[in-house]
């Protein structure tokens, strides 16, 4: 989606993505309170689930880098 159309429309692509994860790890953190096995189950998977888009980011930067040096 062109960042024009985003604008237009009010959605903010990491600003929504950034929100939604803010809200998941409140939801995890309340119901950890409510019952706190899962709590865990779910903060846990949350963590896996950003570690995993962060090594992907990583590695996706690492191969653009190699691809300029090579061009």
């Amino acid at each position: 989606m062109p960042w024009s159309v985003g604008r237009f429309y009010g959605f903010r692509p990491k600003g929504a993505a950034a929100g939604f994860g803010l809200a998941l790890v409140a939801g995890a953190i309340a119901l950890g309170v409510a019952n706190p096995q899962l709590g865990g189950y779910l903060v846990f998977g949350i963590g896996i689930v950003a570690g995993v888009i962060l090594m992907t980011a990583y590695y996706a930067w690492r191969l653009r880098a190699i691809a300029r040096w090579w061009r």
